[in-house]
């Protein structure tokens, strides 16, 4: 890489949205919540010393260890992209590695830390006490806290201007088989302040355990529309922002009782 390269912001397009949120997060403090939102949601990939692991998507069974590179001071070093393994040229071969959600990875390795792009001229660490923090919600909730009560006046709830009919089809087959699914919404999200780009949000209102269906929903939503950062998938009671909109504004794509 030139040195004038080096200091030349990449365009929101050559990156992931993870990279993207979290050099924009250096600089702009509302973008942070977004980041550990999304970290979440999108692949991440980490170098694996299992040879029966191969490069590639994995799911990971309830209980199961991941036989993971790390530093010295058991840090686990997670990329943002492959390409960022290589950066600077400090890993010099090839390595395995595999790639799996971020709340997959941080589920499988409570009580360890984790590097964030260590080789790149950006990157983070997360201790072991923040990923508790990150997967309870209570990270983002308290960065959100901070920025005081006038960030979500930026935010748009609105109806979407197209519906994506496949979408609404598949969500509608998966969330008949789930007992525990009320009703979904979807709507149009646009946050100014978090750099990223305006997308669906899908919103579920279930009697008990969103939790244990929200990947196989992921999925479906995946599998139409491509790519994580193409939608937002909520709980309806997570946000009052979003209970207040879709109480006030129904815009329900399955009903069980319809």
């Amino acid at each position: 890489m030139e040195i004038s390269d080096r200091f030349k912001v990449p365009r929101q397009g050559d990156q992931s949205p993870l990279e993207y949120l979290l050099r924009r997060g250096l600089e702009q403090p509302s973008v942070r919540p977004e980041f550990y939102r999304r970290f979440l949601q999108e692949t991440v990939h980490v170098i694996t010393l299992d040879p029966n692991f191969s490069n590639g998507l994995t799911t990971i069974r309830r209980g199961e260890k991941l036989n993971l590179f790390a530093f010295s001071n058991g840090m686990i070093p997670v990329f943002t992209s492959i390409e960022r393994i290589y950066d600077r040229g400090i890993v010099k071969q090839k390595v395995n590695h595999i790639q799996l959600r971020g709340d997959q990875l941080l589920k499988s390795e409570l009580g360890l830390s984790f590097s964030v792009n260590p080789y790149s001229e950006i990157g983070k660490e997360i201790s072991k006490e923040e990923v508790v923090k990150i997967l309870d919600g209570s990270l983002v909730a308290q960065l959100e806290a901070d920025l005081g009560p006038d960030k979500s006046v930026l935010i748009k709830l609105s109806k979407p201007s197209q519906v994506p009919f496949e979408l609404v089809s598949e969500l509608s087959r998966v969330c008949h088989k789930m007992p525990n699914v009320k009703c979904v919404h979807l709507g149009w999200w646009e946050d100014p302040l978090s750099g990223v780009e305006p997308h669906y949000i899908v919103a579920v209102d279930t009697t008990f355990g969103f939790e244990s269906i929200k990947h196989e929903i992921q999925f479906a939503c995946l599998q139409v529309l491509g790519r994580a950062s193409a939608f937002d998938l909520r709980e309806l009671r997570e946000l009052k922002i979003i209970e207040d909109y879709f109480t006030q504004n129904p815009q329900l794509i399955y009903d069980r009782e319809a």
